[in-house]
Formats: structure tokens, sequence, C-alpha cells
């Protein structure tokens, strides 16, 4: 059974995917994976040689870390893609990855040690080169030497520092399982997947769980990589889904320019967590 556990959903790309993967694996803390580290990738039925690099990753990494590939037989889209995964975790910490990341050396230190240190704290996430809100540093690197000198700069000038959000990009999660166990995974009502990840911080709030930006911690996020490809569909799932969420929580839809919408707190006092009410699955 492992403490740590690390779900990455991806569709083709998979050469984002090798290197995500890769750089996942040899970012891990060697403290980590003495307590045990599982790594479940979610393929949602990718059409390009996506198996076979995983598999070759896999066996390389034999005895090492534990990969567990659950091929999909139709791409459900993200969100299901998330809940199968979280459905195969052990770990007491889950962390949810997009597929087009770059992890930088001790990345993850700073977000288990925040949860495993503050009892309050239910998820933590990391600084990223390409967000939005709080986490977004806006910053691009060609080359993982320089992904990585940054990283070394930006976490030392910002070692201890701690941002509690309501909103937090679904890109990277670094989530307790006890809040898992009490609100439920990814909403399926959100289907393919955007706002999915607003409404699962929502639900992180009202578990009465804090969220939190980690100094410590910075991620490279290249952004949008896979939904790019699929435009139209990602327009169409923006724009339905945008009215789902304001319905679901009742919020007027007045935003500010990153897309937060100002009556988000308003929500949060007024509403008491249902699970049956508030997650469909």
């Amino acid at each position: 059974m492992a403490i740590y556990s690390f779900i990455l959903v991806c569709f083709d790309n998979c050469e984002l995917t090798k290197q995500a993967l890769e750089s996942l694996l040899e970012s891990l803390d060697l403290n980590h994976r003495e307590f045990g580290v599982e790594v479940i990738i979610i393929n949602n039925n990718s059409k390009d040689e996506t198996i076979e690099v995983i598999q070759k990753i896999k066996d390389d990494y034999k005895g090492i870390i534990e990969i567990i590939l659950v091929n999909m037989e139709e791409n459900m889209g993200y969100s299901i893609g998330v809940n199968v995964g979280i459905s195969y975790t052990t770990g007491k910490i889950i962390t949810v990855l997009n597929n087009d990341l770059i992890f930088p050396k001790n990345w993850f230190n700073g977000l288990a040690a925040a949860l495993e240190k503050d009892s309050s704290l239910g998820v933590s996430v990391p600084y990223l080169s390409y967000a939005s809100g709080v986490q977004n540093i806006e910053v691009k690197l060609d080359s993982l030497q320089k992904i990585q000198d940054f990283s070394d700069k930006y976490t030392s000038d910002h070692k201890g520092s701690i941002s509690y959000i309501n909103r937090a990009i679904g890109a990277c999660l670094t989530i307790k399982r006890e809040v898992l166990n009490l609100i439920g995974g990814c909403d399926f009502w959100f289907g393919l997947g955007m706002y999915d990840d607003d409404d699962w911080c929502m639900r992180f709030r009202l578990s009465g769980y804090k969220m939190a930006v980690i100094g410590d911690s910075f991620v490279y996020h290249i952004g949008n990589a896979t939904v790019s490809k699929n435009s139209e569909i990602v327009t169409a799932a923006i724009l339905s889904n945008s009215k789902k969420f304001m319905k679901k929580w009742n919020l007027k839809g007045n935003e500010y320019k990153e897309g937060l919408y100002t009556d988000r707190e308003e929500s949060l006092d007024a509403t008491i967590y249902e699970r049956e009410k508030h997650f469909f699955q």
C-alpha cells in the first residue's frame, strides 16, 4: 500500500505524456519513495503510441515505483478519467495531474509537508508557469535545466510562504484522501471537462478544509496542450459548463478578468454541503 498516489490522465500527445511521466518519476524524493509511491495513468483511448511509451517507462521503473496503466475503451473525458484514477489509489495523499506538466526536483516536498503538518489544510497546490489567479507566474522556459534553475530560485525566495485560496486550477492538485471521502471526485455533470475543477474547489472548501498555494512548490505547465486540438468541443463545453456551474452554486455571473466569480465567497458562506445534492455521480 502506498502513502502517496499520483493520477495522470492523458489522451494522445504521447511525447508530452512521456515528458511528464519521466520528469515526475525523477523528481520524487527518496523519502517519499520509501514511504510508498504509486502512479496511476488513465489513458483515455489514445490513438497514438501512448500505450507503448508508458509500457516502456513502466518496465524501466519495475521494482522502483509502481506504475498502473489503465486503458479506457473510449475517451470518457477528463472528469471520469480522474474518478477512475481515484478508484485505483491506495494512498493517504492523492495528487491529480495533467499530462502537459514538467516537474522540477523537490516540487512535491512542500505540498506533502504542508498537508502533513496542518490538519486543517485539505488541498495544496503549486505555483505554475501557466495558470490563473494566485498560482499564475506566467513564465516561458525552453529547457529542463532552465525550468530547474527557475524552480530552485523561485521556491528559495518564497520558502515558507502560504496563500489560502478558494479556487485553484485542476492541472495539479494534491489532496488528502479524507477530503475526497467527504465530497467525492469530479462531478459527472460537467461531462468532458471545463469548470469541473471550479466545482471541485467549491466542494473542497465546503468540506471544512482549507486550500493553499505553497511557496515551496513550482511546476512548469505548458497549458491547453490537449484541448487545443479540439477547440470547437472545448468552446462548447466552456459555454455549457459555465452555465451549469453558475446554476449549481447560485452565482450571478459577475467576473473578474481572470474568471473568478465575485460572489463565489458569498455562495460558500451561504451553502451547507450535502453530498447527495452537490455531487452527481
